[in-house]
């Protein structure tokens, strides 16, 4: 065989086998990498940089491995989230939901990704092409990734957060750290302004992870909320609300808007609806930590109904929703309102400090879709239903924020108290106390009664589409007792809470409901339209498998006990493993799985190996036979080029 045959052999061998070898394991590069010198420490990323280990399952948490991880990193935080008032709540939970939904999309070939500064849906700033990497493990991974280097963005004392976050199931499973916290400080330098070209770059040349991917997307979003409406940072010129307008004594979500109570218009309908007694406004009251130290309430966030960015609303649908003149007549309002409070049983009690919680109300639901519709509820359709549920509520928030700010109505705290003992017959008016802490806003519409409207109004078309099922009975999470056979009972009961437990007159609540009727709905088609490029699709969502490679099955014996932060500490926690059809547990169906996979996966590496090795040989072979040949030893000599003998020098 002539030699430049036997090299050119050589050389296809040495390319081709391997080539094939790596195609054959299918996760050789799940990364789809640029050249490695991009990559940190210059080496190609592991695969289980996109899988998720195996962990045991909480056994207070749904026996379902990846919304473990998902209610495990909520329920963590959650108790963070509840040191602030409601609408910023409000503003924190959809922050969550959009990382997480956005790490779906970013390991999907043609889901939308949603940020909160008005822009239109559209497809990732950064994401994974490689569809071997579109997996729920990559999706999860990322978001738990994004999350983490989200929460000094949502908390304004981040320490709390951070410390229950590195405490929970998520984290122990990933090993998260303090570094793991924020965003790096590698990408915040060199992409300050999260410019998508660079986030993109940034992303590459660090193996396209859900790690860098999550980071990044965390980061973009913590950038895009800078310009969300809330001032959260409080940054913004308190006169003008212009961005960057404090530079000293800045106080996170200040208000922009000039509100002030006390200085209210003489037209303003507050000023002529009070009594000879007492003025309709809204007060703030006082209040103490039962330590010495008094304070008195601010109307809190009173900018958001007017500068904040909706998010499945346009400002005009926000703006073109008003509520009506409730016309109370205050006299009979405070009587009816001091009769309630007067008449409650312990169970209406319990009742009312369940639904003063939005986040308790919201998990409830939560758990109730898991608890009836089970191993339907995968990860990428919790996501997409969290993320729904979560806006929808930010924008009901904001049209009801905009209505009590415009219509600046006294509670009935402030009414009762501060009226003349005798005017309805009640000589202990001055001690009148509502069930629950009185929130710093003005009473009318009531922002319980519209939130709860939106939850019936989005969680039913938003179970149609994903479950194919709207009805779902609702039991609290904090007290099994209350229990609701369906969303419009649910909704009915948190209307009502709030009157019995003394925080609204009566004209407030149908208001509230009336005011934000429909918002859900319309979170819901929103939500549909993030699907498959717009295509509502949700078969979209039932693309990935739970992993790109199997994962390794966990020693039978494996038991470990949560982390602290979860929802319990627990004993007698179980190994990630679900019975499989013939008996064997998943895990162990895996494991057999794994045994194939590495067998087939080591042979094709050793054939791959023996042909790279085999055409080394053959090329050095054809090159010495070639130099034998010129030198005239061994077989015919080569006349076709002169010997090194003839070479003129």
């Amino acid at each position: 065989m002539p030699y430049t045959t036997m090299l050119l052999l050589a050389i296809l061998v040495a390319v081709l086998v391997p080539a094939a070898a790596t195609a054959s394991a299918g996760c050789g590069n799940p990364g789809g990498l640029r050249p490695t010198e991009c990559v940190a420490g210059g080496a190609v990323p592991a695969l289980d940089e996109f899988v998720l280990p195996p962990f045991p399952l909480h056994p207070e948490l749904p026996p379902f491995p990846h919304l473990q991880l998902l209610f495990g990193m909520l329920g963590a935080i959650d108790p963070a989230i509840k040191q602030y008032e409601t609408p910023i709540q409000l503003r924190q939970t959809t922050l969550i939901s959009n990382a997480l939904w956005n790490c779906v999309a970013a390991f999907h070939p043609s889901h939308l990704a949603t940020m909160p500064d008005g822009a239109a849906p559209s497809r990732p700033a950064v994401s994974n092409a490689n569809s071997a990497t579109h997996t729920t493990d990559a999706r999860q991974k990322c978001g738990i990734f994004a999350v983490a280097a989200l929460v000094p963005a949502l908390f304004t004392d981040a320490e709390p957060a951070a410390a229950a976050l590195l405490g929970s199931l998520p984290a122990a499973a990933l090993q998260l750290t303090a570094a793991d916290v924020g965003i790096p400080a590698n990408l915040a330098a060199s992409c300050p302004t999260a410019d998508p070209a660079c986030l993109q770059a940034h992303v590459e040349c660090h193996g396209a992870t859900p790690r860098a991917i999550g980071e990044a997307l965390g980061h973009q979003l913590a950038v895009a909320a800078r310009a969300d409406g809330w001032n959260a940072d409080g940054r913004a010129d308190p006169a003008t609300g212009a961005p960057g307008g404090c530079v000293v004594n800045c106080r996170p979500y200040a208000d922009t808007t000039g509100y002030d109570p006390r200085h209210l218009p003489a037209e303003h309908p507050c000023a002529t609806a009070g009594t000879a007694n007492t003025s309709a406004c809204w007060q703030p009251l006082s209040e103490d930590d039962g330590k010495g130290k008094f304070s008195e309430q601010q109307f809190v966030v009173p900018h958001i109904g007017r500068t904040a960015r909706p998010r499945t609303l346009s400002r005009q649908q926000v703006d073109a929703r008003v509520a009506p003149d409730p016309e109370y007549n205050y006299t009979l309002e405070a009587s009816l309102a001091t009769a309630r409070v007067a008449s409650l049983a312990e169970p209406d009690k319990a009742e009312i400090r369940f639904f003063d919680s939005k986040l308790d109300v919201a998990v409830s639901v939560f758990m109730a879709v898991v608890a009836k519709h089970g191993p339907a509820v995968t990860y990428e359709r919790m996501a997409l239903f969290l993320l729904g549920y979560t806006a929808s509520e930010y924008d009901a928030g904001i049209v009801v924020w905009k209505e009590k700010a415009a219509w600046s109505l006294v509670r009935p705290t402030t009414l009762i108290r501060k009226r003349r003992a005798g005017d309805a017959g009640d000589a202990g008016a001055s001690r009148f106390e509502t069930t629950v802490k009185v929130m710093p806003h003005p009473e009318y519409p009531s922002g319980s009664a519209c939130l709860c409207q939106g939850v019936e109004d989005y969680a039913g078309p938003a179970l149609q589409l994903l479950f194919g099922d709207a009805e779902l009975p609702v039991r609290a999470n904090v007290d099994p007792s209350l229990q609701y056979p369906g969303l419009a009972a649910l909704a009915a009961a948190c209307g009502q809470s709030r009157l019995d437990g003394g925080m609204h007159f009566t004209a407030s609540v149908p208001a509230g409901a009336a005011l934000c009727s429909g918002i859900g709905r319309s979170g819901a088609e929103w939500a549909r339209s993030l699907l498959d490029g717009g295509s509502g699709d949700a078969g979209s969502l039932d693309d990935s498998t739970p992993t790109a490679c199997p994962m390794p099955a966990p020693a039978a014996e494996e038991t470990t006990t949560p982390a602290a932060g979860t929802t319990s500490a627990g004993s007698g926690a179980t190994t990630h493993a679900a019975a499989g059809a013939d008996g064997g547990t998943e895990f162990e169906q895996q494991g057999q799985q794994n045994a194939w996979s590495a067998l087939s996966t080591s042979a094709v590496a050793a054939i791959a190996s023996a042909a790279v090795a085999v055409a080394v040989l053959l090329g050095a072979a054809a090159i010495l036979v070639r130099r034998r040949r010129q030198q005239g030893i061994g077989g015919e000599p080569d006349d076709r080029r002169p010997s090194l003998s003839q070479v003129e020098i």
